[in-house]
């Protein structure tokens, strides 16, 4: 894993401890939770704000540096509609952006699907139910 550490998140987090799902994704699922109630919502703005902050290396892999850089630009302009609250106006807009990346991610046969950070996710998910940071049933 040390290896591959440089170029694959995934490996890194064998490497430094699992840093970003314990110190970047489990905070801020922590905080979106209180921001969006619905959890499927709250894990959505926690993969955005993931995506805006590292390339996916699987993306990078499939497509390039330069398509995995242009991710994360979309992923951080997605973020900048971010709302404070579930009702705050720009709510409406905010997920209307999600839809419109949502739909550029698939639209190349899904080659620019963000898996490395989907299991960061996936990993931060099983350490907030492990810690009782959220519980069934799920909202």
């Amino acid at each position: 894993m040390q290896l591959a550490a440089h170029r694959d998140l995934v490996a890194k987090q064998y490497v430094n401890g699992f840093e970003q799902v314990f110190d970047e994704v489990r905070p801020s699922l922590g905080q979106s939770i209180v921001k969006f109630p619905k959890l499927s919502e709250a894990i959505v703005v926690t993969q955005l704000l993931l995506m805006a902050k590292h390339r996916d290396s699987l993306i990078e892999r499939k497509c390039g540096k330069l398509v995995a850089s242009e991710v994360q630009a979309r992923a951080a302009a997605v973020v900048d509609w971010l709302p404070q609250t579930a009702d705050d106006l720009a709510h409406e807009r905010f997920w209307s952006a999600v839809g419109e990346f949502d739909f550029w991610l698939r639209s190349d046969g899904h080659r620019r699907n963000p898996g490395t950070i989907a299991d960061l996710i996936a990993a931060g998910l099983f350490v907030a139910l492990a810690k009782g940071d959220i519980a069934a049933p799920f909202g």
